[in-house]
């Protein structure tokens, strides 16, 4: 994942939160594909994980 990352390096993300929920909860965007979204810190990590595996000209995981 990391040679998928450095190669489509950059790569602009938008990171939606609520700023009222308990635990942090929101969604990770890339232009016009589908949101990630996410609960708690470490959702919002693998929300992240997953934004970035995949291929930014077609939707699909970089890993499969």
């Amino acid at each position: 994942m990391l040679q998928t990352m450095l190669r489509d390096y950059p790569r602009r993300l938008t990171l939606e939160v609520d700023p009222d929920a308990d635990p942090i909860r929101g969604r990770v965007c890339e232009g016009d594909e589908m949101p990630e979204p996410f609960v708690g810190w470490l959702g919002m990590a693998r929300a992240l994980e997953r934004t970035l595996s995949r291929r930014p000209d077609d939707g699909r995981s970089a890993e499969g």
